[in-house]
């Protein structure tokens, strides 16, 4: 059993048919991310009007460190549908970037981002697989709501390092910051956004509300149902996973799930897994708990606010680095 997959041994003795952990895992992230894929845009609106001001924030970080006139090759991992690329290039980089590749272990997330691609203008290569069958080097690597989903990650990173140039960037995003956890001016934050509704006799449940319609749409009546029919013929199981099991495996690094280490990911642990990189700018995001655009207008202007000032007590993280 691979030590950093142990808080899944308890499911995988109750319902896998497999014992190599490392394999369970990659087998149930492809299927589910097929899956997800069919949907994965309208289940993530709230990234589409969120991050686009952490981008802009980062590049901002980013650009003083770009020494290289030269058009820029581009490394996307774990590439999804393409939507973290197309905000990247919104973010002022859009004519910097020549080059892309995406890469993602799922053939349906890489069919949507080569379909996006199509509007780049840029010289695209799509990869179907993981960081280790890779060996060119880029100027630029995106990791963006990728590192939670990644048990080893001394040995993920690692790999990064290696496919970076001298002076390439790393920019990661949309990870949970282990520093939120117990983190009292965060759950203040919280605590103080339901008190503001519940001033209004607002019903306090509108928070959870939201977060239950996008539940409700994520596992739209036969999503997890799909997923467990796959597993199961593919005799990767042999009863069906819970949604929360699932989660489990695909977000191994999340809070809140039943066998995932849960304690997200923290600054330090990155600063030590990147010997060879320096820290260009650490960002963090989600002040009240949630997405900005999950917030009311008062509230996302706060949000914007907080973000704009560089607080440290935000429920995700961002950041860039630099290779020596």
């Amino acid at each position: 059993m691979s030590e950093y997959l142990k808080t899944l041994e308890p499911l995988i003795r109750q319902k896998s048919n497999l014992t190599d952990a490392r394999e369970f895992h990659a087998r149930v992230n492809v299927i589910f991310h097929n899956e997800e894929a069919k949907h994965y845009d309208k289940l993530h609106t709230e990234m589409w009007e969120s991050l686009p001001v952490q981008y802009d924030l980062l590049i901002a970080d980013v650009k003083p460190h770009i020494k290289n006139n030269q058009p820029l090759k581009m490394l996307d991992v774990g590439c999804g549908t393409g939507l973290a690329t197309q905000m990247l290039l919104n973010a002022d980089m859009d004519s910097r970037v020549a080059e892309i590749h995406l890469l993602d272990t799922s053939e349906e997330m890489l069919k949507q981002a080569v379909k996006r691609s199509a509007k780049w203008g840029k010289k695209v290569l799509d990869i179907n697989g993981d960081v280790n069958i890779l060996h060119e080097q880029y100027d630029i690597i995106l990791i963006s709501s990728v590192l939670h989903h990644i048990p080893d990650l001394p040995a993920f990173l690692e790999k990064i390092s290696s496919l970076q140039k001298s002076g390439a960037l790393l920019i990661t995003m949309q990870d949970p910051a282990s520093e939120a956890q117990n983190n009292q001016v965060l759950e203040g934050r919280k605590k103080e956004y339901q008190q503001y509704y519940e001033s209004k006799r607002v019903n306090k449940t509108i928070i959870e509300r939201a977060i239950h319609k996008a539940k409700r749409l994520f596992k739209e009546p036969d999503y997890i149902n799909r997923v467990n029919k796959k597993l199961l013929e593919q005799k990767i199981i042999n009863q069906p996973l819970t949604d929360s099991e699932i989660w489990s495996v695909t977000d191994i690094h999340v809070e809140g799930l039943p066998y995932s280490a849960g304690a997200g990911i923290s600054k330090e642990q990155l600063v030590n897994y990147l010997k060879n990189n320096t820290l260009i700018s650490y960002r963090t995001y989600g002040f009240y708990g949630t997405m900005g655009s999950n917030l009311d207008e008062r509230y996302r202007k706060l949000e914007h606010e907080l973000a704009l000032s560089n607080d440290q007590n935000g429920r995700h993280f961002c950041s860039a680095w630099i290779k020596a």
